[in-house]
């Protein structure tokens, strides 16, 4: 297994989301909104939301949509990517104590989504309405996978599982192979990027100020 990296570019500020709609990269944008980056790492444009954004978390409805988590103002975003519509929903009683881990499924405009404690729900992305789940349960999820306390994040995909914690990437294989991050940096989340017709795996980490991040994007051949 060769691990190489390709392309990496640090920027000032804290960012601490990562997600991957088609060939674009999504990060916050401090506590303001999000940043859409190109798959070589320029910046796209900045989609400002509101003030004070703290996102729990981030959600890939579709290649052009997001759903963002957050818990302290009780609201959840969702965000095209395209046109830089936002609609916000207030967030609903049965989501005061949950963090949204992910989309399980979709039918149409309704989506599952599941959440850290392992609870389904409905959510209609037109009419901004959620409902509980209940037709649903964790052994229906067949990608569910309970991380040890060591890992923050994990990506599987065709050739390897990887796992992330804030001081090293494991890529498992018939001989696990580690990343590190850089001097005064530990990594906060990671993702599979489609580019140039490769699957490549992207890396966010931040320094220990969260004053600067950096982006990181790793050719790994079998």
């Amino acid at each position: 297994m060769n691990i190489n990296k390709i392309i990496e570019k640090t920027y000032s500020g804290d960012a601490y989301i990562l997600e991957v709609l088609k060939d674009k990269v999504i990060l916050n944008d401090n506590y303001e909104g999000v940043i859409v980056l190109d798959s070589n790492l320029s910046i796209v444009k900045r989609i400002s939301i509101d003030q004070d954004l703290c996102i729990y978390n981030a959600i890939v409805i579709d290649e052009k949509e997001i759903l963002l988590n957050c818990i302290e103002s009780k609201k959840i975003y969702i965000v095209n990517i395209d046109t830089d519509e936002i609609k916000m929903m207030e967030m609903p009683d049965c989501f005061y104590d949950e963090i949204l881990d992910k989309k399980i499924a979709d039918n149409g405009n309704d989506i599952i989504i599941k959440t850290y404690k392992n609870n389904y729900f409905y959510l209609d992305t037109d009419q901004l309405i959620v409902r509980p789940c209940d037709d649903f349960a964790p052994e229906d999820d067949f990608d569910n996978k309970e991380l040890d306390e060591e890992w923050i994040d994990y990506v599987k995909s065709e050739d390897t599982d990887k796992y992330l914690s804030e001081s090293q990437i494991k890529i498992v294989g018939s001989e696990n192979q580690y990343i590190y991050p850089d001097e005064d940096y530990y990594f906060c989340r990671l993702k599979v990027l489609d580019r140039e017709n490769q699957k490549n795996l992207i890396v966010l980490s931040s320094d220990g100020y969260n004053e600067n991040y950096r982006i990181t994007i790793y050719k790994i051949d079998f």
